[in-house]
């Protein structure tokens, strides 16, 4: 694990390959999310599991720069610092919106953009706030929630993700709650709730139709948090995408259909952003 100088987020790379795969978690997870994945993709692409600015072993500064925009530009700096330039970003729930975020930023930068995008579930419209993240916003219920025991607060989000036939098993839930033990972890997430919608979010989403990298749009047909109706509008308003839509499905497609998911990546890496050894 690394933590790049001047940067809060923290980095694990593992995996061969010429070309590299960047994973961006979602809000209240780390990169724990990704693990049913890694071997898979590690076989063939270099990964960088990313643990954003406050988030799993990553820094968690008080300088309330918190918001989906600051997190953008810490991966940016993560990508033009390290020097990657063949790469493709994988995102999911937040993360996803903040992939999208950082393919605009890097393209008015004039830098290398992704080749490929992979969004899972992703934040990219405005909608009604997911109810554990609104209350995080709260500064009473926020408060209140700093008390709650770790293990109980992931047990709570994962529920509320998860499809209904599927329940999070012990494993799963200490993975998630290890991110989100100590004051300073809870301070830091109410923080990133506090900031949860860019106040550029109407210039975003207007620039998304200039996106020209092949994207996979993969969703949970039952998600809750993140609705369908998102991916369907992203799929209409990039340039090249595919949506993949997973039945009996919430939130979280890596967890709850984690064969299925990795089959929809794989396939879809293979076909517009394929390996070289």
């Amino acid at each position: 694990m690394t933590r790049p100088g001047g940067l809060a987020l923290d980095v694990l790379s593992r995996g061969r390959g010429q070309r590299e795969l960047v994973f961006l978690h979602g809000f209240g997870a780390s990169r724990f999310t990704w693990r049913s994945w890694l071997d898979r993709l590690g076989s063939d692409y270099r990964l960088h599991l990313l643990d954003l600015k406050g988030f799993g072993s990553a820094a968690r500064p008080r300088d309330r720069a918190y918001s989906p925009t600051d997190l953008a530009h810490e991966v940016v700096r993560f990508l033009t610092s390290s020097g990657i330039r063949d790469y493709a970003l994988v995102g999911h729930s937040m993360g996803g919106g903040i992939a999208l975020s950082v393919t605009l930023e890097m393209a008015r930068l004039q830098r290398p953009p992704p080749g490929a995008l992979v969004l899972v579930g992703a934040a990219a419209y405005p909608q009604t706030i997911p109810r554990l993240i609104n209350l995080a916003r709260l500064p009473l219920a926020g408060a209140a929630m700093s008390v709650v025991p770790a293990r109980t607060l992931a047990r709570m989000g994962l529920r509320a993700a998860y499809h209904p036939d599927h329940t999070p098993g012990p494993e799963v839930v200490e993975g998630y709650a290890a991110g989100l033990r100590g004051l300073r972890a809870r301070w830091a997430i109410r923080q990133v709730a506090a900031q949860i919608v860019p106040e550029d979010l109407a210039s975003l989403t207007s620039r998304y139709p200039t996106i020209g990298c092949p994207t996979l749009l993969l969703w949970g047909n039952e998600d809750r948090v993140i609705p369908r109706w998102v991916g369907e509008r992203l799929h209409h308003a990039l340039a090249d995408s595919e949506l993949v839509v997973l039945d009996q499905c919430g939130h979280v497609p890596s967890e709850e259909r984690p064969e299925a998911s990795l089959e929809s990546v794989s396939d879809f890496l293979g076909r517009r952003f394929p390996a070289i050894q």
